[in-house]
């Protein structure tokens, strides 16, 4: 396809799909979204709230809104999005300043569901500064930057949990800085938006996790999802296990990092980063049926390794040729973003090849939204594989994120 024809596909998804689908889930009522949905029905199997999908659903919201012109709004999303931040500023924040991980219909904190996840302070940041750019307002974006200090101070500290998925003693977690990284450069958009004198400050910050990750979890070609302490917990599972998905994600993060560096880096790292979604979509492949694993080992194939008794390497054996939504839109953008940038023919074939395995095998037969989880073979799966929610983020950031970038170069 043609960048144009990529443009009008990918609206065409967002409008007769995605945004009818999610338009259903919204609670006009209390604010926020309804996410914790059957995966091979839709069926909403109850009303409490994880703030991960409130603050991604909250960035989908803005970014739709700041160009509502492009897309099919039924008029109620602006006040969506209002009302999702009000919920969020309300029921979400803790007296000690960090975010609940879940709350009630009315929100309500769930005594089961409260300081244990970073990743729903990074979420809520996400969406609190998306919902900052949309609406001007330097007051939302203050916020945002507050509990982003109290994730970076806790992080530097390890005074932090991160459920559902415990990083091991003796390792460090990819997901960490490739998170934050993400948070960082997001925010520091922000600070230049509303003049913030703290602004150079932040981009240091996204500059020092970007070296964190290509110098400590970059190795040959792979990014190590685990890194150990020691030398001699490299035979481990979890030390060998590659996450697909992860990889690319991260590096499209990467790649937007790359403005905070000079010319002649940046030139030397893409070159660096187009042979790794090369290497990571290659080992990453299921030749039988098509589709990126969710988990494989670092040769190819079921992961294996030493195992030391973690609950997170019973995850990836259990798992590791599901079929999942998020890693195969995030290979969608990413592989056509470094594919346009490049003129790369191989990415270019890539990017075919797994969007047609994409709008194959992920759309539900009713024409909303995708059946997010599949088995190895293409069939629906009624499990949950990290929070029990049916996901607001992942394709359609990366639709709109598709169509930004193809605008861009058209």
């Amino acid at each position: 396809m043609g960048y144009e024809e990529i443009k009008q596909f990918y609206t065409t998804q967002l409008n007769t799909s995605f945004i009818p689908y999610w338009e259903t889930k919204i609670d006009f009522q209390y604010g926020g979204v309804f996410s914790c949905i059957q995966n091979d029905a839709d069926e909403i199997v109850s009303q409490d709230k994880y703030i991960w999908s409130q603050g991604r659903f909250l960035w989908i919201a803005s970014k739709l809104l700041e160009k509502k012109e492009r897309y099919v709004l039924n008029g109620k999303w602006e006040d969506a999005a209002e009302k999702t931040y009000t919920f969020l500023r309300k029921n979400a924040v803790m007296t000690n300043g960090h975010i609940v991980n879940a709350v009630a219909k009315d929100g309500t904190h769930l005594e089961d569901e409260m300081d244990n996840s970073i990743f729903a302070d990074c979420f809520y940041v996400l969406g609190c500064n998306a919902y900052a750019q949309f609406t001007k307002d330097s007051a939302i974006y203050e916020h945002a930057k507050s509990v982003y200090k109290q994730i970076k101070r806790r992080i530097e500290e390890d005074t932090f949990q991160s459920e559902p998925y415990p990083i091991p003693k003796g390792f460090q977690s990819h997901s960490i800085p490739m998170i934050l990284i993400n948070v960082t450069d997001e925010l520091y958009s922000s600070s230049v938006q509303f003049n913030d004198p703290e602004s150079e400050q932040i981009r240091e910050h996204v500059k020092l996790l970007f070296l964190q990750i290509t110098q400590k979890h970059i190795k040959e070609k792979r990014i190590v999802e685990m890194m150990p302490n020691h030398s001699e917990d490299e035979d481990t599972l979890l030390y060998r296990h590659i996450n697909p998905g992860h990889t690319l994600e991260c590096l499209w993060f990467l790649n937007e990092a790359l403005q905070h560096f000079p010319n002649e880096e940046k030139k030397a790292l893409s070159h660096e980063f187009i042979r790794l979604i090369k290497d990571t979509v290659e080992i990453g492949w299921d030749q039988q049926f098509g589709g990126l694993f969710r988990f494989v080992d670092e040769t190819g194939g079921i992961p294996k390794g030493r195992c030391i008794d973690d609950r997170f390497e019973q995850l990836i054996l259990d798992t590791w040729d599901t079929k999942l939504w998020w890693p195969h839109s995030e290979a969608l953008y990413t592989v056509l973003l470094y594919s346009i940038q490049s003129d790369d023919e191989e990415l270019e074939r890539w990017y075919e090849k797994i969007e047609k395995y994409c709008f194959e095998i992920f759309p539900s037969p009713d024409g909303l939204e995708w059946i997010q989880i599949r088995s190895r073979a293409g069939e629906p799966v009624r499990k949950t594989v990290a929070l029990p929610v049916k996901d607001p983020f992942h394709i359609m950031r990366n639709f709109i994120k598709i169509i930004d970038l193809v605008e861009g170069v058209q």
